[in-house]
């Protein structure tokens, strides 16, 4: 009995770690799903993606947020190219999979100085354009956005 208690609070205490920094995915109401990166146990930025409404990103920094609700925008530096206000984009697509794919990726905020996110598992969280489980969709598109 002690063995398997032993056992089950080290395989609950090891995925711990692993959530502190990186990119994860979660499920929300209906068919919403959240892509957030976590950087020392904190929250930084989030992305929703609701297949009835248009993508929507957070950024939340020393208790500050910014984004889509916010009068406090921000920009992402990918692979050294800016996106700002990327959930406006025009080019959704190429924002997305430059995302995807990225090496680099930078939060920019007004009057800070860029806070590098990591990249590694980009790809495996967030979902290809055309995929079945990519349910993002930009302003100005049909709710059909990401089917091919």
């Amino acid at each position: 009995m002690n063995r398997l208690i032993a056992l089950l609070v080290a395989l609950a205490t090891s995925g711990v770690g692993a959530e502190e920094s990186g990119w994860s995915r979660s499920w929300g109401p209906g068919t919403q799903a959240n892509y957030t990166v976590n950087l020392a146990g904190s929250t930084l930025l989030t992305l929703i993606c609701r297949d009835d409404a248009p993508l929507t990103m957070l950024a939340t920094v020393n208790g500050r947020e910014y984004g889509s609700d916010s009068k406090r925008q921000f920009a992402l530096l990918v692979d050294g190219e800016r996106y700002d206000a990327p959930y406006r984009q025009g080019d959704f697509p190429t924002f997305w999979e430059a995302l995807r794919n990225a090496t680099s990726v930078a939060l920019l905020l007004p009057s800070n100085p860029p806070i590098d996110l990591p990249t590694s598992h980009l790809a495996e969280v967030l979902p290809a354009i055309g995929s079945p489980d990519n349910n993002c969709i930009s302003p100005g598109s049909s709710t059909d956005f990401g089917t091919p």
